[in-house]
């Protein structure tokens, strides 16, 4: 599950986005394991990301071995950088059981970008 997908489809810019998931409409902890990401990127187009808020919730979850992140990159630019600003990425999930980890940012490699300013929790 992912609140924005940017799959490979060229370049995007992706400002001012509110995402919640984990949670019902109430504020009630979903506690089936699933992977759960608040923003994908997997395209080899180069993507600015700004000024978002991504908030992943739930606790109490039987996460097997399931993985969650608020922001995550498999994939890097062909051309030119990433640039990553000015955003929230805060991942507050927890298991009851199982070895799934719960991050803020997850980056296939560290080269062609550009971060700063975000806050990461």
């Amino acid at each position: 599950m992912a609140g924005i997908n940017i799959p490979n489809t060229g370049n995007a810019r992706i400002f001012n986005n509110m995402v919640r998931l984990s949670v019902d409409a109430s504020g009630a902890s979903i506690t089936t394991s699933a992977q759960i990401t608040g923003i994908l990127k997997a395209s080899t187009g180069a993507v600015s990301i700004f000024a978002n808020t991504v908030y992943i919730g739930g606790t109490g979850v039987a996460s097997n071995a399931v993985n969650t992140f608020a922001f995550r990159r498999t994939a890097s630019p062909l051309l030119g950088n990433d640039t990553i600003m000015n955003n929230i990425f805060y991942n507050a999930r927890s298991n009851t059981s199982g070895t799934g980890k719960h991050y803020a940012t997850a980056l296939n490699a560290g080269t062609v970008l550009a971060e700063d300013f975000n806050d990461l929790l």
